[in-house]
């Protein structure tokens, strides 16, 4: 009985408390022309720090609650919106369309046909030489460019990149082509 008693003491002066709720909360993240806008929500109510590649950007000196941001930049570095207890990251992945990936590439008599993977509704931008092509891929993942061989051959490099609304334009895929 003893030992009971001595362990209902010891929780008269411990309060026992379930998983901590994160202290801040992104409630919209969006980008447009190379800027990044993002709201949120500060339940700790303490001052934040916002870094982008781990280099300060802003720091709040009043507490509040709700705050807007927005920040000019270039390139695809990870944001950091801190607090005195609490961290959230915001990757490139999070503001900027996926990088396109090469499935196939087929060489016909008069096309080469180059089939990208891609996110739906985003459009696609293939540069060859001095001339661009464009395709939207709508519902689809996988699209098709389709080339003539008089363009290609010309030109070994090409750049593919991605776009879609409300987010960054992915990286640049370079490639060479090898026939």
């Amino acid at each position: 009985m003893e030992k009971v008693e001595r362990n209902a003491d010891i929780l008269d002066n411990v309060k026992l408390i379930d998983d901590p709720k994160p202290t801040i909360e992104i409630t919209k993240l969006k980008f447009k022309n190379h800027t990044l806008y993002f709201k949120g929500i500060n339940y700790a109510n303490s001052p934040i720090t916002i870094k982008y590649d781990d280099q300060d950007v802003l720091t709040t000196k009043q507490n509040q609650k709700y705050f807007s941001y927005h920040f000019p930049f270039r390139g695809y570095k990870n944001f950091s919106i801190e607090n005195e207890n609490f961290k959230h990251i915001i990757s490139k992945y999070d503001y900027a369309t996926d990088t396109p990936e090469i499935m196939k590439s087929v060489f016909g008599k008069r096309y080469w046909k180059l089939t990208i993977k891609t996110p739906k509704h985003s459009l696609v931008k293939l540069t060859l030489g001095i001339k661009t092509y464009t395709l939207k891929s709508h519902f689809k993942t996988e699209i098709t460019f389709k080339i003539p061989i008089k363009e290609v051959g010309r030109n070994k490099k090409f750049n593919i990149y991605a776009t879609k609304k409300g987010l960054k334009t992915s990286p640049n895929l370079i490639a060479i082509i090898k026939k």
